[in-house]
């Protein structure tokens, strides 16, 4: 994935580029705050009702 991207025209930017504790909003728009790596996954706490998810590394999002 990471390799395909280097030839995509869109500037696309990944979870696993931004530095831990930062905050970003996914696709669907739901706002999150970047945690500690698990593996392929990164521990992220929802902003609106503060539980915790699991999130890829690979996943598009917006920085807030």
């Amino acid at each position: 994935m990471k390799v395909l991207k280097t030839y995509d025209t869109t500037i696309d930017l990944i979870l696993e580029e931004l530095q831990e504790g930062s905050d970003f909003i996914l696709e669907n728009g739901r706002p999150f705050k970047k945690g500690p790596k698990l593996r392929k996954y990164y521990k992220c706490t929802s902003l609106t009702n503060m539980r915790e998810y699991r999130v890829h590394g690979m996943a598009k999002v917006i920085k807030m």
